[in-house]
């Protein structure tokens, strides 16, 4: 049976890149790239480069980058289908029509074999083996009701219960594979383990009930992921649909409102007070897509995200990517360490509907964070953080009616005219509202010139995981940074989802479906500038390890400069306390690059 992804392998296996554009683009050998003059924009100086070896390209002027299907799809203006019909034509490689009775026999084997793997779970929990499972949900506070609703189910310890009990065929065992409930084992001689092991077992619905995939969550501590879910599968795409919106369709169809929290048990626990329009994204942040499907049944969505840093960051990247699809949105920011779950085991319905009522408005919330809470009283420093913020914010905006509202609210809250606002983001991004040319080397040099270099080595380090997933056993240290780059902590955030649900990790995630062009432009100037430095093994371990020490440097020299203007500090002991502390930090950091710096012949 063929599949689309067949001939999607092939062309990127089988197609040259340098050789597609060159029929377009005169280009030149420089190094290990090839570049040219942008076909998407005017300029003298070639901008345009193409990494032969990772079979991408990436302008350093304009931000167009990606593989050679949005190549095709940005300079034919067609979209993906179409896209495939033209390299089709070009290479020679037949685009098969695939069957659609054959496709539709296909998927509903794998919906049959997620059937199955349920009504296992469900049988499982109310086993004598799922004693301890049945008992974890009693201590949350999930009834029989609730288990019953959301159809819950219970993965047994062991590796082997699934082709024991489930999968007992060659074909189903190769389907349980394809929906990644089954793994290839290297040390179990070629065969497969079960992939969910002593877990609460989430299924996520279908609008009309069917099985797309599972999540899973572990009942006890462990050094396991918390949280694993399905991959992608030829029927399920987690950038597309939501958990709990199978039970949820109706109420939201009749209220009109949805409201998004972040994770299973949020859903469960706000449906158990009767909160029946909650719904939740599905291992990922909230994507365009997802937007556009809630959008036929909700004509406003409510977000309610922790009040911790990284809730407001998932806040504020839902918030954005709701204003450029048109859906209006309310944010909920919960008290820091809270989330709606926690809510739902100590209060009322009444008492949480009128935390919910406790709404920011979508231009009111974006502000806020955009400008970094600053106001008219801050300092001159303050406010121009909180202006290069807002006009990097003003850039993503793709209506010149928001780009106007947020200009003007923005120079409001500060205390600073509209005009020389409005001036000041013409001057430094070449854009102007009436008529949207871009001055691109400007706005090129300035966008880089902004960057601080903790937000550099963050996307260098993210960079070097795309590239090289093998880093991933560095897990601990990475864990312990805070990315405080929005770019760098959505990335990372794919990157370790993928990481933990052991899915494959390559450039490809950056062509995905829902993936924002303006990240993918951000990050691919970073991969080809990697690319390009030929390192052996060794060396590459050892330039990763700089990049960590130097982001944990530029985030305590960040944190120095703080401390020595008195910024955030509420008295002077604790001050000059925490001064002391931070140098030394500082001086055992440059202590170990000085040792790498050796090592790598650089210092």
């Amino acid at each position: 049976m063929f599949q689309q992804n067949d001939f999607v392998e092939r062309i990127k296996g089988e197609v040259s890149l340098e050789s597609y554009i060159s029929r377009y683009v005169k280009l030149k050998k420089a190094g290990r790239r090839v570049v040219g003059l942008c076909p998407f924009h005017s300029e003298k100086s070639p901008s345009f480069s193409i990494s032969p070896e990772l079979n991408v390209y990436h302008c350093f002027g304009c931000g167009k980058s990606g593989d050679i299907f949005t190549f095709v799809q940005d300079y034919e203006k067609v979209d993906f289908r179409r896209s495939l019909e033209i390299l089709a034509d070009y290479s020679g490689i037949p685009l098969q029509s695939q069957s659609n009775k054959e496709d539709a026999q296909y998927k509903q084997r794998l919906f049959e074999i997620n059937a199955k793997f349920l009504t296992y779970f469900q049988e499982n929990l109310e086993s004598a083996e799922g004693i301890q499972a049945r008992e974890y949900l009693k201590k949350r506070g999930i009834d029989k009701t609730i288990i019953h609703k959301f159809e819950l189910g219970y993965a047994l310890p062991g590796f082997d219960n699934f082709s024991r009990s489930v999968v007992r065929t060659s074909e189903d065992v190769s389907l349980a594979q394809k929906l990644g409930l089954l793994k290839l084992s290297n040390s179990r001689g070629g065969g497969t383990y079960d992939f969910y092991r002593d877990r609460i077992m989430f299924p996520i619905k279908d609008t009309s009930g069917k099985i797309l995939g599972f999540g899973g969550r572990l009942i006890r501590d462990s050094e396991e992921a918390k949280y694993i879910n399905s991959p992608a599968s030829p029927i399920y795409d987690k950038g597309k649909t939501f958990y709990g919106l199978y039970q949820a369709q109706n109420q939201i169809r009749k209220s009109r409102v949805a409201i998004l929290v972040e994770g299973y048990l949020d859903v469960i626990g706000l449906h158990s007070k009767d909160i029946e329009t909650a719904i939740a994204p599905l291992g990922t942040s909230l994507t365009n897509n997802q937007v556009r499907n809630i959008k036929s049944y909700a004509d406003k969505i409510k977000l309610v995200f922790d009040g911790d840093k990284a809730g407001k960051s998932a806040a504020v990247r839902a918030a954005e990517i709701c204003l450029k699809e048109g859906l209006p949105a309310e944010i909920v920011v919960l008290e820091d360490g809270k989330d709606p779950f926690d809510l739902s085991r100590t209060l009322s319905n009444a008492e949480i509907s009128e935390i919910l009522t406790k709404s920011f408005s979508h231009s009111e919330f974006l502000l806020q964070e955009t400008l970094l809470h600053t106001h008219i009283s801050s300092s001159p420093e303050e406010k121009r953080k909180a202006i290069e913020n807002l006009f990097t914010f003003i850039k993503s905006l793709e209506r010149e009616t928001d780009q106007q509202m947020y200009l003007s609210e923005g120079a409001k809250q500060l205390g600073l005219s509209i005009s020389s606002v409005l001036n000041d983001f013409k001057r430094g991004t070449g854009v102007t509202l009436d008529d949207r040319k871009v001055d691109i080397k400007k706005s090129g040099k300035t966008s880089e010139k902004g960057n601080t270099a903790g937000i550099v080595y963050s996307r260098k380090i993210v960079s070097i995981l795309v590239l090289h997933p093998e880093f991933f056993s560095y897990i601990d240290q990475l864990l312990e940074l805070d990315f405080e780059d929005g770019e760098s902590a959505f990335f990372w955030e794919i990157l370790y989802t993928k990481y933990m649900n052991s899915e494959p990790i390559s450039l490809d995630i950056l062509q995905e479906e829902g993936f924002p062009t303006e990240i993918r432009s951000v990050f691919m100037s970073y991969i080809l500038e990697l690319d390009d430095s030929e390192e052996t093994e060794e060396s590459r371990k050892n330039i990763f390890e700089e990049y960590l020490l130097l982001y944990k440097r530029a985030n305590k020299q960040r944190e120095l400069e703080n401390l020595s203007t008195g910024v955030g500090v509420l008295d002077e002991k604790n001050r000059l306390s925490r001064l002391m502390s931070v140098r030394s930090e500082i001086l055992q950091i440059d202590q170990k690059l000085r040792s790498l710096n050796y090592t790598n012949g650089r210092g």
